[in-house]
């Protein structure tokens, strides 16, 4: 009940009955967000970065995983070159380290941004691409036209317009 007390809620909640059984969980999922055509890049939604496969080269990436880098190990950051991508900021955490691949694939040349995480559920690509707004961009972006606020499809839309220029 809005306006209730912290205190009153934690109460009712330990006097509630208690409730078994399991919640399905659904499979993490690729999916083909926008499809190639003519010169246009193709989008990859993946809910994990795990799900990366080595034809995802060329591509951009829309990936749920957090933007941290897997031990700080700069090799974690992205197993292909993609033409740009996406991360979940997972709420920046300390010294930023949610958003650390960021610079990585700077270095490499590679455009890429974190989502900020009141705007998208982390681990889902496609919540990334329906409301996620951008929370980070690194300097490749940056030259993208990419900036803070933005909606993830709105940053997309400029990489493929550059890519389609190039061509």
């Amino acid at each position: 009940m809005a306006g209730m007390r912290c205190a009153d809620a934690a109460e009712r909640l330990r006097a509630a009955p208690w409730r078994e059984g399991a919640l399905p969980f659904p499979p993490e999922a690729r999916i083909l967000l926008v499809e190639s055509g003519g010169s246009a890049l193709p989008v990859w939604g993946l809910d994990s970065i795990g799900l990366i496969q080595s034809s995802d080269a060329g591509a951009v990436l829309v990936i749920g995983s957090h933007g941290a880098l897997h031990g700080g190990d700069p090799a974690s950051a992205l197993p292909v070159a993609a033409r740009a991508a996406f991360f979940h900021d997972a709420g920046r955490g300390e010294d930023d380290a949610g958003v650390s691949r960021l610079a990585v694939l700077a270095a490499r040349g590679m455009p890429a941004a974190a989502v900020d995480y009141r705007s998208a559920r982390i681990g889902d690509a496609r919540s990334m691409w329906e409301t996620g707004e951008v929370s980070v961009v690194n300097a490749p972006g940056v030259v993208q036209g990419w900036r803070v606020g933005m909606p993830v499809g709105e940053a997309v839309r400029r990489v493929r317009e550059a890519q389609a220029l190039i061509r």
